[in-house]
């Protein structure tokens, strides 16, 4: 009864609106505006959300800079014209999730993209020391883009001939990041993620750490060597879907 009370009062009051609940999956709005993707019906639990437009460059960047305010009231008196009306910090946080997954999918810039995705991990970081709230949903998609980052940087490095801080941690992460990828993939259904770019860049980091002169640990170049395996001759189904391999 109390949540049907909330959500009468949310649809009729057309000022400042502040919904949170008791548990981690609070939500909150500025100025009454609704979220950039809901539910196209309440009584569809499984609806699909309204696909959005992603954001742009600019809208990007003024996002993360927003994030850095976790307080309602605070951030409330920023300037949000390039969005043309306000948003929550969490409606912010989902735009940049958005616009940053399909960045990585498409490998698009991969050294400015992590760095960006960072920025996002960050401002998580700072809001829960804060203690602030925030979804579980959220937060778990802020998560598995900053795994994903680290994965694609160090394959990245590596592909290219540069040095990683853990080339051990690199090459073992190598062999789950298809996993990540898949994640990654689900949160931006409507992209077609660019997975046979991903296969080659992994196969020439595997490459390098396996010819690599330097005194690499033994134990690390045979894990190369079975990642590699792994993906050469492996069939790319489709973009976004499974890959298989043969493991033997």
């Amino acid at each position: 009864m109390r949540r049907i009370v909330l959500d009468l009062l949310r649809h009729t009051a057309h000022d400042k609106v502040y919904r949170a609940s008791s548990d981690s999956d609070s939500v909150e709005q500025i100025g009454g505006y609704d979220p950039p993707t809901r539910a196209v019906s309440t009584h569809q639990p499984q609806a699909k959300r309204a696909v959005t437009k992603p954001y742009t460059d600019e809208q990007l960047e003024v996002a993360l800079d927003l994030m850095t305010y976790n307080s309602l009231a605070e951030l409330g008196r920023q300037n949000f014209s390039v969005f043309g009306r306000k948003q929550s910090w969490v409606q912010l946080a989902n735009g940049c999730i958005q616009r940053l997954a399909t960045d990585l999918l498409l490998l698009t810039d991969i050294r400015e993209t992590a760095e960006r995705c960072d920025l996002l991990y960050n401002r998580l970081e700072t809001r829960r020391e804060a203690k602030v709230r925030t979804p579980n949903e959220t937060q778990n998609s802020i998560q598995t883009l900053n795994l994903l980052r680290v994965c694609l940087r160090d394959l990245y490095s590596l592909s290219t001939g540069r040095k990683v801080v853990d080339v051990e941690r690199a090459v073992g992460r190598a062999q789950m990041v298809m996993n990540t990828w898949r994640s990654v993939a689900s949160l931006v259904p409507t992209v077609n993620p660019n997975t046979d770019a991903l296969i080659d860049m992994l196969k020439s980091a595997m490459e390098n750490v396996i010819q690599d002169d330097s005194a690499l640990d033994s134990s690390v170049k045979a894990v190369a060597r079975r990642v590699l395996l792994q993906f050469s001759g492996g069939v790319v189904k489709a973009p976004g879907e499974q890959v298989s391999w043969d493991s033997d």
